[in-house]
């Protein structure tokens, strides 16, 4: 990849700043205490699982297994972090899944949201892992897992912690959460409750160009 895609993954000031999800995969105890120090809050985290070893093949990075060592310094010294998890078929999904989302529910509440991704694909992918795409079937297993976990741990905080893209209901063929669900729309820009948010900016629009309309009938 470009040299500027590497610097744009693993750099915290650009997490902060820009939203850019992260790996800390680049990251030494200094950068860890830089952040700590200069309160870098809240940063943005792609975990995608916390078994170690499986982190280490999946990123192909040999430091990446320490994600979780570094999540708890972070977040034990009260910085912020939105997680995202992006799910492949086969690899993070099942077992690993509950395993990832329950080692980060350790760390709430500053871990105090995650997000879990469909991964994507393109048709450029020679000489690549053979990932599969989810499917209809694939993403409702998906769906009732999670559903099962945010329902234990709305009983303990009353806020799912875990939310699904819009794209696993949408393959599903299921309804969309309710607006609630998504409490402040943390992670609107990974995809999670976009389609909630946007009915209901469209259903205000169509509202405040009605009352509009009334205004000028009565001039």
């Amino acid at each position: 990849m470009r040299d500027t895609l590497y610097f744009k993954d693993d750099d915290s000031r650009l997490s902060f700043l820009q939203g850019n999800f992260i790996t800390l995969t680049n990251m030494k105890d200094e950068d860890i205490e830089r952040i700590i120090r200069f309160k870098i809050s809240p940063i943005n985290v792609s975990v995608h699982t916390t078994n170690p070893e499986l982190r280490v093949k999946m990123l192909n990075n040999k430091r990446a297994g320490k994600v979780l060592e570094y999540l708890k310094r972070l977040t034990d010294s009260g910085i912020r972090v939105n997680c995202q998890i992006v799910l492949c078929p086969g690899i993070n999904d099942g077992k690993e899944l509950e395993r990832t989302i329950k080692d980060l529910y350790t760390m709430y509440p500053n871990i105090s949201n995650v997000a879990v991704v469909p991964v994507g694909i393109t048709k450029f992918r020679e000489g690549l892992y053979p990932l599969e795409a989810f499917n209809k079937e694939s993403s409702r297993a998906v769906i009732e897992q999670v559903e099962k976990i945010q329902r234990e741990i709305e009983q303990e905080i009353s806020t799912p912690f875990v939310r699904l893209a819009d794209e696993f209901y949408i393959m599903a063929n299921k309804e969309l959460p309710s607006y609630e669900h998504y409490d402040d729309f943390e992670q609107l820009e990974d995809g999670i409750g976009m389609i909630r948010f946007l009915r209901v900016v469209l259903r205000v629009t169509s509202s405040i160009l009605n009352l509009m309309e009334k205004e000028r009938s009565f001039q």
